[in-house]
């Protein structure tokens, strides 16, 4: 059996007419590609028809066609190879004169027709990135070609991941502040920003006082995607703000009440104090004794504010940030009324 070496390989390539390399011509002529790939020639071990080499070039071509990536043609990463360099170590060379940021290098063996391919995708410091290896046993040249071009596709879309970088999810809600859930796993509180792995996800945002939601999102590479929700108040949340607020709008009147009993207490009765009800010295008789009523329905009318504030509190949204006090308010009695004291 006859084993053909590298320079003969190289030959064929390089002589390859740019019509039977059309398909990768289309990728190299992509609109502001975002990366470059050179693509050297096959090297080729054993006994292959002169004529199969440019199909196969070809039919590579295939499957990396139509990818966000430039492409260096074969006779263009050759032309800086220097002839003498094999495998890795030619990788910083073509990059460099190719302006690529990546390589990729393809092995053909052939024996009889058993065929074995191997490709292997460089960056352009000759790192391995990514590789596949394909066997093809009593194949003719069309199938060897499906083969390559298969290999080539699988190779586009790892390169272009490598392009396009992770996915990143970007979660608001309002209110901020809510736990938020990836898969059953806590990952912070929003607003939150985070690097993904591509594919289904399931997100759920969770805020005490506020209903649970969750959402399916489907991540692609290189896109950043935006989820908002806006978060609705639980029913027990709303009935204990109503309360709360009952609980101030009849506790302030009484307060008020309860400050107008002790502001009379002692004072003369209107419309009895008149005829015989007053003594010599013209005091009435009938005088308003309304001292502990007073202060019993002040003190009711505290608690039922204090009541009332304390549960607007506890349901209010809370938005403390690092650049921020947080603010709380207390309520009391005191001998002469009732009292808010306040931190700010």
């Amino acid at each position: 059996m006859i084993t053909r070496g590298l320079a003969c390989a190289l030959a064929i390539s390089l002589t390859l007419p740019r019509s039977t390399s059309a398909a990768v011509e289309a990728s190299a002529s992509a609109e502001a590609p975002a990366a470059k790939l050179a693509l050297r020639a096959p090297q080729v071990t054993g006994e292959l028809d002169a004529g199969a080499l440019p199909g196969f070039v070809e039919s590579l071509g295939r499957g990396l066609a139509r990818g966000a990536f430039a492409v260096a043609l074969p006779e263009e990463a050759e032309a800086f190879a220097k002839g003498s360099c094999e495998g890795r170590g030619c990788a910083a060379e073509i990059a460099a004169g190719t302006g690529a940021s990546y390589v990729l290098l393809s092995k053909i063996s052939v024996e009889d027709r058993d065929f074995a391919v191997h490709l292997e995708l460089l960056d352009a410091a000759g790192v391995a990135l990514a590789s596949s290896d394909e066997r093809c046993e009593l194949c003719g040249l069309a199938e060897v070609g499906a083969l390559l071009e298969a290999q080539g596709a699988r190779l586009r879309a790892k390169l272009e991941d490598l392009i396009k970088g992770p996915p990143v999810l970007v979660i608001s809600t309002t209110p901020p502040g809510a736990m938020v859930m990836i898969d059953n796993q806590v990952v912070g509180a929003t607003p939150l920003e985070r690097v993904m792995n591509q594919g289904d996800h399931v997100v759920a945002v969770i805020r005490d006082g506020y209903v649970t939601e969750a959402r399916d999102v489907t991540l692609v590479e290189g896109v950043r995607s935006n989820l908002e929700f806006t978060l609705r108040r639980t029913p027990e949340f709303a009935k204990v703000r109503k309360l709360g607020w009952a609980a101030l709008a009849v506790g302030v009147p009484v307060i008020a009440g309860g400050v107008g009993l002790l502001v009379i207490d002692g004072s003369p009765a209107r419309g009895r104090c008149d005829g015989e009800n007053v003594d010599a010295n013209g005091n009435c008789k009938f005088i308003y004794n309304t001292d502990w009523t007073g202060a019993l329905t002040m003190t009711a009318g505290g608690v039922l504010a204090t009541i009332g504030v304390m549960l607007l509190l506890r349901t209010q949204d809370r938005r403390v940030t690092r650049t921020k006090k947080a603010v709380s308010v207390e309520a009391g009695i005191s001998p002469t009324g009732v009292v808010l004291y306040g931190r700010f």
